[in-house]
């Protein structure tokens, strides 16, 4: 099978690049995805080819330098045109424009108090400034008492935003396309629910998660939220783990039990991730019928449960051993260990490629990393119809996805997760 999740390696050739990839090659692979895109320019920014190459080696030369001990993390953001004016998003302007380069890079980065600010970059006469701090805010495109409230609205807006998540760890991401460079490696980061096993199990998981709610036809076209809304509350879960550098493995596997591959140190009566996206649905609902300060107040707290059960979900992760959920987002418990032993795997699902299709052989199993990989490629290899999220310790994410009628299991690779829509725009 040829997966449609990675968009770049059918475009581009990373493999050209070598191990030891710099801020100028990450430059030219976005060059080469301003080229082929066929989006429509507004969605990208107003900075040119060079302009872009220029930033990219400014913020890899300002993420090496630790203050204090700590390395600096930032987000720049260049809006689709020069001088745009974001009245909602803008905090603060800066009287007189700042010359980009590592040292106001670092200095400045100081200013953000968190992931969700970036500073403006603007081109003006010939050269990169920084033009004040922006709030990139999940509320932009909707109002309070509606779902997509939570969710970013309508997709975020474009532009390009160059994130810097350590000593030499960039993305940029324009036109819908993500690339990242990492110890010196290039590749194409896209979103986990694009895996196709993955958006199926979303899709379920809405079609039943509805299914517990009472709407009128009237406002079924409330519905049609829900599976963004239990994609980006996955999202916000998986994005957690990843920022926590911890690592961590969630595993949703369907009834019935084929046996007795998970044994939980901590079991969980009530912990429904689930429920709380229908809680805060149906008070959204309510808001819509009755737009009173007393349905407000309800949707307020459905929101605010929803956003504290989604932290505690990958809250459990921290805890050595895999976090088991049901299809529906229920967790099941946490500190799993994982039990799969050799003779188990005689009867398994093979591992293939996810974009060859190639089986692959135990060795290779055993080169996926360490124990959390090898035994959640296991533990899918075993449980018809799992998926199996990990994150390891320097923020990769891999799924691994059992496919039951054709006994496979695929290991995707490359994935990320963002807590903000904006970010996924």
């Amino acid at each position: 099978m040829t997966s449609p999740y990675n968009h770049c390696r059918q475009r581009l050739d990373l493999a050209s690049f070598t191990d030891r990839c710099d801020a100028r090659d990450l430059a030219s692979v976005a060059k080469a995805i301003r080229s082929h895109t066929s989006a429509p320019k507004k969605q990208g920014s107003h900075l040119s080819d060079d302009e872009v190459a220029e930033l990219a080696q400014a913020a890899y030369a300002a993420s090496c330098y630790p203050e204090e001990g700590t390395y600096p993390r930032f987000r720049l953001l260049a809006y689709p045109s020069p001088g745009e004016v974001d009245a909602l998003r803008t905090i603060a302007v800066f009287a007189s424009p700042v010359p980009v380069s590592p040292n106001s890079l670092r200095n400045l980065a100081r200013l953000l108090p968190s992931h969700e600010y970036a500073l403006r970059v603007d081109s003006a006469d010939g050269r990169l400034v920084l033009g004040g701090i922006i709030h990139i805010s999940r509320s932009a495109a909707s109002v309070p008492g509606r779902p997509e409230f939570w969710i970013g609205g309508t997709g975020g807006f474009g532009g390009l935003l160059l994130r810097v998540d350590g000593p030499g760890d960039i993305r940029i991401q324009e036109f819908g396309v993500c690339v990242t460079l990492r110890a010196g490696q290039i590749e194409e980061l896209v979103s986990f629910s694009v895996v196709p096993d993955v958006h199926e199990w979303l899709d379920r998981a809405a079609d039943s998660l509805k299914n517990r709610m009472r709407v009128s036809e009237s406002e079924s076209q409330l519905e049609l939220h829900l599976l963004g809304l239990v994609d980006a509350v996955w999202s916000h879960v998986l994005a957690n783990v990843v920022s926590a550098r911890h690592g961590g493995t969630l595993a949703i596997l369907p009834d019935p039990l084929p046996g007795n591959f998970v044994h939980l140190e901590y079991e969980v009566e009530s912990l429904d991730l689930g429920a709380a996206i229908t809680t805060f649905c149906e008070a959204s609902i309510a808001g819509t019928r009755q737009p009173e300060i007393e349905t407000f107040g309800t949707w307020l707290a459905a929101r605010d449960a929803l956003f504290a059960t989604a932290s505690q979900v990958a809250g459990l992760a921290n805890v050595d051993g895999c976090v088991w959920l049901s299809p529906e987002l229920s967790v099941v418990g946490f500190g799993g260990e994982i039990r799969v032993s050799r003779d188990d795997l005689e009867d398994s699902a093979d591992w293939v490629d996810a974009v060859t299709g190639e089986e692959r052989n135990e060795e290779q199993i055993e080169a996926l990393g360490g124990t959390r990989h090898r035994s959640a490629c296991r533990l899918a290899r075993v449980w018809p119809d799992a998926l199996v999220f990990v994150v390891s310790q320097d923020g990769e994410l891999r799924v691994f996805a059992n496919h039951q009628d054709a006994k496979k299991v695929h290991a995707f690779e490359h994935l990320s997760a963002w807590a903000m829509e904006e970010d996924r725009a």
